[in-house]
């Protein structure tokens, strides 16, 4: 699977080589303090699930790990999830070389054309920490529902809320038309 956007940006699935990137991704991730060892755990588990990937078959529960690319270098990463046509964004970030450069707004765009467009879902969900940032944007785009995560071990101070935003391909299609870049973007897909 390959979707490539006319402004350099581009999703394939997850490979071994992407080892390395994962690590620096997720080294700092903001939920939980994770080992090598829980990233490697993390990345076999995508590997294997997604090896099982049937874009025909998003109605029965089914899972694939994307990999954003500009420009030909890897960016960013989301962990997929389909069942009963709707997708949850389960796992995902930024590069932190690359976070503060349009990537989240990139992944974003390719995932709605990919859900939307190509594997016609009826809705997509994902759940981020809630910052006054990610709050602001999701308000106005689509209403949030907030919940306390149980505190883990590793971090028994801190408390941390998460933000539920749910998307439809008539959401995803309003904001995408009033993008000043996004709006005049085109996107390929080839299945590989």
């Amino acid at each position: 699977m390959m979707i490539k956007s006319s402004n350099g940006f581009a999703l394939r699935r997850l490979k071994y080589s992407d080892e390395e990137f994962l690590y620096e991704s997720m080294s700092d991730f903001p939920v939980g303090d994770m080992t090598l060892m829980q990233v490697r755990n993390s990345m076999s588990n995508m590997l294997h699930l997604g090896k099982a990937f049937n874009p025909d078959k998003v109605t029965s529960e089914t899972h694939l790990c994307t990999i954003l690319e500009r420009e030909g270098t890897p960016v960013g990463f989301r962990w997929n999830k389909f069942e009963r046509n709707v997708a949850e964004a389960v796992l995902g970030g930024i590069h932190p070389k690359y976070r503060g450069q349009g990537c989240q707004t990139a992944t974003s765009f390719l995932h709605g054309y990919w859900y939307f467009d190509v594997l016609k879902l009826d809705s997509c969900f994902l759940e981020v920490v809630n910052t006054d940032n990610v709050n602001n944007a999701a308000t106005k785009w689509r209403s949030i529902t907030k919940a306390k995560e149980p505190k883990r071990k590793s971090r028994l101070d801190e408390k941390i809320v998460l933000s539920k935003i749910t998307i439809t391909p008539e959401h995803l299609e309003q904001r995408r038309s009033e993008h000043p870049i996004y709006k005049n973007v085109e996107y390929t897909y080839d299945l590989l």
